[in-house]
């Protein structure tokens, strides 16, 4: 890749070495790329003017939309894939930035993804083991980072009920005031608390999906096509289906 002719791995500062590292984060079905739509609820109007001009594309919205967050979508419609491939495409931007306008680099905002299915009573604990304590407290204090948490709605049972993934995350957004938080669910169920707009993950558009049906020679035949049609503007069973993990049988 362009940032190859860089310093040697052991010479970069941590955040150059901590960028690298989540180029290479490989969501799922990585080789399909779809182009995820975005809806939006509870915006305010200015919000609404920020996410109008993002023309209700996924990647855009990740990647520009200027405050917090919740991220919803039903099981399958590309909510993890969207917010690893955000992360990815933030890291190389900085990564460019670095090697082409320093100055512009050291504002960049710094992803730091967590995944909540790994959640055990303490959301620190999950944070990439790069961010120190010292580290975290330089990004959060110039409103730099940017947390991306990932399956809230997958969070082991005794957690949620106790409070205790409530609080947790409460009480970093409390000392984290002025960066952004996206948190991923299958529903605002439980979510309440945090009063953030939704952005909600749309199905793929039907025209990208029989355009990609076509050139695959996808026929879905006579029977039950409508239905197979509808089950397949969700990501992840198309993704099935290119690779072969599905059949149409």
């Amino acid at each position: 890749m362009w940032f190859c002719g860089m310093l040697s791995f052991e010479k970069r500062d941590w955040l150059q070495q901590y960028m690298v590292a989540q180029t290479v984060i490989s969501p799922p079905n990585a080789a399909f790329a779809f182009p995820l739509t975005a809806n939006s609820r509870h915006l305010t109007s200015e919000l609404w003017e920020s996410f109008r001009y993002l023309h209700h594309s996924l990647d855009e919205t990740l990647d520009n939309f200027p405050a917090s967050c919740l991220l919803l979508g039903q099981p399958g419609s590309g909510k993890s894939f969207a917010i690893k491939a955000h992360v990815g495409r933030s890291a190389a931007k900085y990564l460019h930035q670095l090697e082409n306008d320093p100055e512009l680099a050291q504002l960049a905002h710094v992803p730091i993804f967590v995944d909540l299915k790994q959640y055990a009573g303490s959301l620190k604990e999950l944070f990439p083991h790069q961010i120190t304590p010292a580290r975290l407290k330089k990004l959060t204090k110039s409103g730099r980072a940017s947390f991306l948490l990932d399956s809230y709605n997958e969070v082991p049972r005794q957690h949620v009920e106790s409070g205790r993934l409530q609080d947790d995350v409460l009480d970093w957004m409390d000392s984290t005031l002025g960066c952004r938080w996206i948190i991923a669910s299958r529903g605002a169920e439980g979510l309440e608390q945090f009063e953030f707009p939704h952005i909600l993950v749309g199905e793929l558009r039907e025209d990208y999906l029989a355009e990609v049906l076509t050139d695959s020679r996808i026929d879905l035949g006579q029977r039950h096509a409508q239905d197979l049609f509808t089950i397949l503007r969700r990501p992840i069973f198309l993704a099935a289906l290119l690779t072969k993990r599905m059949q149409l049988n």
